[in-house]
C-alpha cells in the first residue's frame, strides 16, 4: 500500500494519541479538562485519533477554532471606518460630550469582538480559566504570525507587469496601496 500503508497510519495515530496525553496530563485540574484526560489516555491506544473519539475535545477545537478565527477577523477588518448611522439607514445623530461633536463611526473590527467575548465565556464555563488562557494566547500569536508575514509579504519587490497594470484605471502604482 506504500507510504500510506495501515501500519504506517496506525503508528501516526499512536504517537499523536502519546503527544495529546503527555499534553492533557500538564494541565491543571478541572472538570471537563480531566474527562479530556482520562478519555485521552483510555483511548491513547485505539487506531482512531483521540481528537475523533470524545466529543469534549472536538467540542474544545471547534469553539477554539471559532474564538481564533473570529479574532483574527476582527483584527483585519478592523481597518474599515463606516458610519453605523448609514449603515442601519437611520439619521445621524450627531451628538456633543465635553466639547467634542460627531457621530457614531466605528471601526469594522466591533462587529466580530462581541462574538469573541461571548466565546470567552462560554470556553470558560466548559473549559476553566486555562482553556480560555491557552486560546488566548493562541490567539494573539497567530495574530501577530499574520501580521509579520503580511508586512513581510508588503515589502517584497513587486513583479514589474504588475506596478503599472491599473495605469488606465487610475492608479499609476499597485504598490503604494500597499504601502
Amino acid at each position: 500500500m506504500g507510504w500510506f500503508g495501515k501500519n504506517k497510519i496506525r503508528i501516526l495515530f499512536q504517537k499523536t494519541s502519546s503527544f495529546f496525553v503527555q499534553v492533557f496530563s500538564i494541565l491543571p485540574e478541572c472538570q471537563y479538562l480531566d474527562f479530556l484526560r482520562k478519555s485521552m489516555i483510555m483511548n491513547s491506544r485505539s487506531n482512531l485519533a483521540p481528537i475523533f473519539v470524545s466529543k469534549p475535545v472536538r467540542l474544545f477545537i471547534l469553539l477554539g477554532g471559532f474564538f481564533v478565527a473570529n479574532a483574527l477577523v476582527a483584527e483585519f477588518i478592523g481597518v474599515k471606518i463606516f458610519s453605523l448611522e448609514d449603515s442601519l439607514g437611520l439619521e445621524r445623530w450627531n451628538w456633543s460630550i465635553l466639547g467634542q461633536e460627531g457621530s457614531l463611526n466605528l471601526t469594522a473590527g466591533v462587529l466580530l469582538w462581541p462574538i469573541v467575548f461571548i466565546m470567552t465565556d462560554v470556553i470558560n464555563e466548559y473549559y476553566g480559566h486555562r482553556g480560555v488562557q491557552i486560546l488566548s494566547y493562541l490567539a494573539v500569536g497567530l495574530i501577530t504570525y499574520a501580521f509579520v508575514m503580511i508586512n513581510l509579504a508588503i515589502y517584497l519587490v513587486p513583479a514589474d507587469f504588475w506596478v503599472g497594470q491599473a495605469a488606465e484605471a487610475g492608479v499609476p502604482n499597485l504598490q503604494t496601496a500597499f504601502r
